[in-house]
């Protein structure tokens, strides 16, 4: 992944997005979904030293052990406020706790993904664009436009029917919030402190918007 000229702040937050080359849809398989989320909570940690395809042909008393680690807070170089994989695409609300800690983090996620689902389906070269976006989070009116806006996407995209099917839409960390879940892949503390916990706070938050973004990516479209 070339070096990126845009300094990312420690301690800011940015929203990550990128796509794939030419439209491939890479997460349309259950198989590398799900080895995309495990490789978020395995590089979240500074202290992921070799790459997950090594980690998984140690010992299952040895992956214990490291699991075990990488679960310490204070070794997190990114906490992931949000994510959301897309059929070609996908998208990251992100808090850097270290110096290049996204960077790191992406660089990671991205070759290891690529590698994997190579081998899968027996191709070689890249499968994103070479460089993601990242878009610095300044106030906590753009944090929850774009928090929402990262978990609305399978509604825009008609992926799912319903607002209500996000509650249970594979492959996002709406559920999380929704399940006013903690300490697992998604801190979803910020959130939940805003809307006090409540689930159908969070929900109605999200649905307010769900119409209109719909519409705004119906017409983003139609563009030639």
């Amino acid at each position: 992944m070339p070096i990126r000229n845009q300094f990312l702040v420690k301690n800011e937050i940015y929203h990550v997005f990128n796509k794939t080359l030419d439209k491939i849809p890479i997460f349309t398989e259950e198989k590398t979904c799900d080895r995309f989320t495990k490789l978020l909570r395995y590089h979240r940690s500074s202290l992921a030293k070799t790459n997950y395809s090594q980690f998984l042909r140690l010992p299952p008393e040895n992956q214990l052990a490291e699991w075990l680690s990488l679960e310490d807070k204070q070794t997190f170089q990114v906490n992931i406020d949000a994510y959301q994989l897309m059929p070609n695409h996908y998208h990251f609300l992100l808090k850097q706790n270290t110096s290049n800690g996204i960077m790191k983090f992406m660089s990671n996620i991205i070759n290891s993904i690529t590698r994997f689902a190579n081998l899968l389906h027996s191709r070689t070269g890249p499968i994103f664009l070479p460089r993601f976006k990242a878009v610095q989070i300044l106030t906590e009116e753009q944090y929850l436009h774009t928090w929402r806006y990262i978990h609305l996407n399978p509604y825009s995209a008609g992926i799912v029917k319903s607002v209500d099917d996000l509650k249970t839409a594979r492959w996002s960390s709406y559920g999380s919030y929704i399940r006013k879940e903690k300490g697992g892949l998604v801190s979803t503390e910020k959130i939940l402190a805003h809307f006090n916990y409540d689930s159908q706070r969070i929900h109605s938050f999200v649905s307010d918007q769900a119409d209109y973004q719909r519409h705004l990516n119906h017409l983003k479209n139609l563009e030639p």
